[in-house]
């Protein structure tokens, strides 16, 4: 289940950096046939699988999700190295 989660949450953080949201209707359904095919050569359960298949999809959402907040943060980073720099350079002017 944690290889299903792994792969799933890096899956959906590679498409948030280059397609858009619509992107993952097609990308959960061809997840969901994965696991579904993963869990019938496997021999597991009906429940196991089906189970199996909501941690892929619910994955594949929340790693788009991080994938598409990720760079707001890094962008936000950079801003405040820009102000502080602006900043030091204003007061070394003054000195």
């Amino acid at each position: 289940m944690g290889v299903y989660l792994i792969s799933s949450a890096a899956a959906g953080i590679l498409l948030s950096l280059r397609f858009n949201v619509i992107i993952l209707i097609p990308g959960i359904f061809l997840a969901l046939l994965i696991a579904a095919f993963c869990g019938a050569t496997q021999g597991q359960g009906i429940w196991s699988t089906l189970g199996t298949m909501v941690v892929v999809a619910t994955a594949i959402q929340l790693g788009y999700l991080v994938g598409t907040i990720a760079p707001i943060g890094s962008s936000a980073n950079r801003l405040s190295n820009r102000r502080r720099e602006s900043i030091a350079s204003g007061v070394s002017r003054l000195v």
